[in-house]
């Protein structure tokens, strides 16, 4: 197996979410031999479970709190017997909190090595608390040689370097996506011009409403650009729906159960991309209209540079809309190239995981 991760006895563990981008991503390695256990029922992995532990706890569209973590103890011994019995099959790789701070529990395989997966930003705490957390997960993380670190991005790398030193290997999880786009699409699509796109779950975090909001302020009665499309499924379809019928010089249009390929056809088509997420730790969708030179709006300054250097921000938005100008941004093609040699490769994602230099 090597350094790669994309094995068929590597099996990645989490506390899934009803749906998410971890999740997803799991989702993308399951379908390539990977195998998967979450510790939550109910989460769009729920169809692919490994093995079903017992007394999980039911997945959520929010982080989980401490209490919730606690309620799922019983699943979680179970969980680390099963793994104790069957150590010498897998190659383990857990995403995401708290599986940093039971390593000398599941330090169980003296071979192989153990990969933690961080998915999100680390903030620099600002309370005792913090740094009582950060210092024993820094603790934890370099308690043993055989722990190896994963970012799914260079800059959350950035901060876990920042953060806790570790003395661990770090790795940079390269992510198994494509923008391969179809030329026959299974619907009609090259029907819709002159629109502007946003590929999310349909759920409050990823901002489908206030985008909408802020549309509705500006207050503009003929657009140069009269088509919104949301690619993606979830609980705030029908609110979203029932607020569209207020802009009435627009059309919103929602595409769920979309063929990535199709999504990735529309998305080239499109005249700009919208992302009015409110809070992403890697976001792919943006990553996706970048590298195929999309106009790119974005609503919060949390995203890293490379992001924000390639995008416009919210405000330019009714510019856009207005048929004005936009001003040129200096250094987009320059991030544009340095997104390439992260990411690309004979014009192709990589789908392992490398040594982060």
């Amino acid at each position: 197996m090597g350094n790669n991760i994309n094995s068929k006895k590597t099996l990645h563990i989490i506390y899934a979410l009803k749906s998410g981008g971890g999740e997803n991503i799991i989702k993308t390695f399951h379908n390539k031999g990977d195998l998967c256990i979450s510790l939550t029922k109910n989460s769009c992995l729920e169809g692919i479970q490994h093995k079903c532990i017992p007394f999980r706890i039911r997945g959520k569209s929010r982080y989980y709190n401490l209490s919730e973590y606690i309620k799922s103890i019983p699943s979680l011994i179970i969980l680390l017997c099963y793994l104790i019995n069957n150590k010498k099959n897998y190659r383990l790789v857990f995403h995401g909190f708290p599986f940093q701070f039971l390593t000398f529990l599941i330090l169980i395989n003296k071979k192989n090595k153990i990969y933690f997966v961080y998915h999100q930003f680390k903030k620099k705490p600002k309370f005792i608390k913090g740094f009582f957390s950060v210092n024993l997960e820094r603790l934890f993380l370099n308690i043993s040689t055989r722990i190896n670190i994963v970012g799914v991005s260079p800059w959350v790398i950035e901060n876990i370097q920042k953060l806790f030193k570790p003395m661990n290997k770090i790795f940079i999880l390269d992510l198994p996506i494509n923008i391969k786009i179809a030329t026959n699409s299974r619907i009609k699509l090259d029907k819709i011009n002159n629109f502007l796109i946003y590929g999310a779950r349909l759920v409050e975090e990823k901002g489908q409403l206030r985008l909408l909001k802020d549309v509705n302020r500006m207050r503009i009665y003929n657009p140069k650009i009269k088509t919104i499309i949301f690619c993606g499924s979830g609980n705030k379809k029908n609110e979203i729906y029932n607020y569209a019928k207020k802009l009435n010089q627009f059309n919103i249009l929602i595409f769920d159960n979309l063929k990535n390929s199709d999504y990735l056809y529309l998305l080239k088509k499109s005249s700009g991309f919208l992302f009015p997420s409110y809070r992403e730790a890697f976001p792919l969708s943006l990553l996706e209209a970048i590298l195929l030179s999309k106009k790119t709006f974005i609503w919060e300054d949390y995203l890293h540079k490379f992001y924000k250097d390639c995008s416009y921000k919210s405000i330019s938005l009714e510019l856009f809309l207005r048929g004005k100008k936009l001003p040129i941004l200096a250094n987009k093609e320059k991030r544009i190239q340095e997104l390439k040699k992260i990411y690309l490769k004979n014009k192709n994602f990589l789908k392992s995981i490398k040594k982060y230099n």
